[in-house]
């Protein structure tokens, strides 16, 4: 007897060849900061492909929470482009 993933029920699995799995391009997020603008993250692109293992790394301060919730899909206001699984 040979089941389906669920994954594959639901149209989730991408067969090779057809992109990443996350794919970013010119991500921006800033805040105002006293009538100026502070970036907190600027021009990030990025491709994932499905079953990479990714490691994000850096100093306190350069976006990496962020970065994580734009990921997440928890944090909508940001400027740029975000694919997932080829939808925007």
């Amino acid at each position: 007897m040979m089941f389906a993933r669920p994954e594959q029920d639901r149209g989730l699995v991408m067969g090779a060849g057809s992109g990443p799995l996350v794919s970013l391009r010119n991500v921006e997020k800033s805040y105002p900061a006293a009538g100026s603008v502070h970036y907190v993250l600027r021009r990030v692109t990025l491709d994932i492909a499905s079953g990479d293992f990714v490691t994000i790394m850096g100093p306190s301060g350069a976006g990496k929470s962020t970065l994580l919730a734009i990921l997440g899909m928890l944090d909508p206001v940001f400027t740029g482009e975000f694919h997932f699984h080829g939808h925007a």
